[in-house]
């Protein structure tokens, strides 16, 4: 449970909100901390007493959506009850975000990590039945070819609804599978 007073939880998004407004502008590799503070109206030492640099930062900001989205598919505020549309929902409605994560995550686990949730991963294996000796390349196949075709669909401004692209992915999948 995140127990950080308010105030902690103010500045922490003053300096998120200041990072993507910079990221606006610059790449990761152009902003650094002293810009970011002075945009922030913070102290250095406020910033280092959250984050390493600024890509521990990136990575902070890319673990807490991806608590939000756990939470949102475990409290399931959808009545449909499938965590892949309400997932693709989530990612429409932080659009912005996610975009900026699958363009400068770190480590590039952004397709694996959004793929992988639990939620999705039953919501999908309704679909899916795998029953081969390459499953491995297979469930790396869909999970990459998965995430372009989200990617996509947010770069093109989300024009499709999110079932739609569920539909097509779980069509897609079957196709592979069958």
């Amino acid at each position: 449970m995140n127990t950080d007073s308010r105030r902690v939880r103010m500045t922490k998004q003053m300096i998120k909100d200041s990072f993507l407004e910079l990221l606006d502008t610059k790449s990761i590799n152009q902003i650094t901390v002293r810009e970011l503070c002075n945009l922030a109206d913070i102290n250095r030492t406020t910033f280092y007493k959250y984050y390493d640099d600024i890509y521990d930062l990136l990575h902070k900001m890319e673990d807490d959506i991806f608590e939000q989205l756990n939470f949102y598919l475990g409290n399931d505020y959808s009545k449909n009850g499938n965590h892949f549309i309400n997932t693709l929902q989530f990612i429409a409605d932080n659009r912005k975000l996610f975009l900026f994560f699958s363009a400068n995550s770190p480590d590039h686990s952004l397709p694996q990590r959004l793929l992988s949730l639990p939620a999705v991963v039953n919501s999908l294996n309704e679909y899916i039945k795998i029953n081969t000796i390459n499953q491995n390349y297979i469930e790396d196949y869909v999970i990459y070819g998965s995430y372009r075709i989200i990617t996509r669909w947010l770069k093109s401004d989300c024009p499709e609804k999110p079932e739609a692209i569920a539909n097509l992915i779980v069509t897609l999948y079957n196709k592979i599978y069958n």
